[in-house]
């Protein structure tokens, strides 16, 4: 059976990779993906930036890296992460705490499991979820800076990060709310 999930796995992974992923505006060492298929050129040249759907592929490529370990597996993460941090423009944080949750748990992994430097990024956005923190309002993250809309999918994945990179009683504190 395990053969079986393997292999629908590598089938997933490649049509991903065929269909999706693209150098950003040329350059080398660079891959994003494509957000749809067939992609005309306005998603080809990533004008319009998907922060989330970005940091969920790369959380599905540390997955395959995890489930068979590869050189090629290892060198796509690094591409996909220096590629949004490269298309995000102004660094690896955005205005959703959700999405800087997601990249952060993505990152993290890809940091802790397999030794890929993302020590900067990590925590540029733990910084943020902690900071986010907001006690006036009876504890919790907002959905989105400036908000007052609180709620799971955003305090849910922070919950998470702030606990990987060891801050246990914000998390906890996360947790509870």
């Amino acid at each position: 059976m395990q053969d079986t999930w393997s292999a629908r796995a590598d089938a997933a992974e490649e049509a991903v990779v065929s269909r999706h992923l693209r150098r950003l505006w040329a350059l080398p060492g660079t891959t994003l993906g494509v957000v749809a298929w067939p992609a005309v050129r306005r998603e080809r040249l990533f004008f319009s930036w998907h922060y989330w759907w970005q940091a969920h592929l790369l959380d599905c490529a540390v997955d395959a890296l995890e489930r068979d370990p590869t050189p090629r597996r290892r060198r796509r993460i690094v591409k996909l992460a220096r590629s949004h941090r490269l298309r995000n423009l102004s660094g690896w944080t955005n205005n959703y705490y959700d999405d800087m949750a997601w990249l952060g748990i993505a990152l993290e992994r890809a940091q802790r499991m397999h030794f890929i430097d993302n020590r900067n990024a990590v925590q540029a956005l733990e910084s943020q979820l902690f900071d986010a923190w907001a006690p006036e309002a009876g504890g919790g993250i907002p959905w989105r800076k400036g908000s007052n809309f609180y709620n799971a999918p955003a305090n849910g994945p922070a919950g998470i990060m702030l606990a990987r990179t060891g801050k246990l009683w914000r998390a906890q504190a996360t947790a509870d709310w």
